[in-house]
């Protein structure tokens, strides 16, 4: 089994450790610490329903193959019923403790219910069986997705290097590449409604600003109504020309990844100005009612290689 990465916070951690780019604690930082914190001590007791019970509905696990290009990504995880599945295996054959650090916040500036985080984990996995070998572990950077859903923040996905990954096969991958496409075409065609046509009610939006650390990363969409306004106001003042190549696809069951390499030409209405650009995007998607909808982006991550 590989690194397989939990927590143990106590209360000294919860309110001393002030996260990468934030001047003091808020609500949410704190109550965000409660979920991450509360669903590693899961892992240290043993408790399967104390970490489930941290995650929402809809979720998506990533494994990340402890790379931090995107393209190397991997759906993992499609439900939390995959993922309860896979803390009862682990933890009948592993202890773990593991110390969690949160390093970097984002939370949505207005209406404060999305977010992502930063966290680093160290620590020691202890195996069950005679002998209870023990294995030391290290993820410098695990991303964490999270909305808060009646006050109290939950797990909505994560990217991290978890125990025994399996690749899945990918017999929608067309599928999957033509609703990516067809969002690209309505751009050409200055067409907001077929561009939001294949986005999923719990879509988010995030933002890497070409660059590969995590901890500049930000929620920039957190729902469909959001970025169908964000595209119209661009639309009204802009033309755009866009080409994608898809560079990778992985398909678990009804959750995928995909990653596309985008060239775009963009033409100010008005003054007639150009910009041009070349950048990668990740793509998250999920199969709803037997199509292929877009769960949410990372646009323009830095590429490594």
């Amino acid at each position: 089994m590989r690194n397989l990465l939990v927590l143990s916070m106590g209360l000294i951690g919860l309110l001393c450790i002030a996260p990468f780019g934030w001047s003091a604690e808020t609500p949410d930082t704190i109550l965000i610490r409660k979920t991450l914190g509360d669903e590693a001590t899961g892992w240290r007791t043993g408790n399967v329903r104390q970490i489930v019970s941290q995650y929402a509905s809809p979720f998506t696990g990533y494994e990340s193959y402890g790379s931090p290009d995107p393209k190397a990504w991997r759906v993992r995880f499609g439900d939390r019923r995959d993922f309860e599945a896979f803390c009862k295996e682990a933890l009948s054959k592993t202890r773990y403790d593991i110390s969690r650090t949160p390093l970097y916040f984002d939370i949505r500036a207005v209406e404060k219910d999305r977010a992502i985080v930063v966290a680093e984990e160290t620590g020691f996995r202890i195996a069950r069986k005679e002998g209870g070998q023990k294995t030391a572990v290290h993820e410098a950077a695990q991303l964490w997705m999270l909305k808060k859903v009646d006050e109290e923040w939950k797990i909505t996905g994560f990217v991290r290097l978890m125990d025994e990954a399996k690749q899945a096969g990918a017999s929608d991958q067309g599928a999957v590449e033509k609703v990516i496409q067809k969002e690209m075409e309505g751009w050409n065609a200055s067409d907001v409604g077929k561009i939001v046509s294949g986005v999923a009610s719990d879509f988010t939006g995030y933002e890497a600003y070409g660059k590969a650390d995590l901890k500049t990363w930000k929620v920039t969409f957190r729902d469909p109504d959001e970025w169908k306004a964000f595209c119209k106001k661009r639309l009204d003042r802009t033309a755009y020309e866009l080409k994608r190549t898809m560079v990778s696809t992985d398909i678990r069951g009804k959750k995928a990844l995909a990653v596309v390499e985008e060239s775009s030409k963009t033409t100010h209405r008005e003054t007639g100005g150009m910009l041009a650009s070349k950048h990668r995007d990740l793509w998250m998607l999920a199969k709803v009612g037997g199509g292929w909808k877009i769960t949410g982006f990372i646009k323009r991550f830095e590429v490594t290689e």
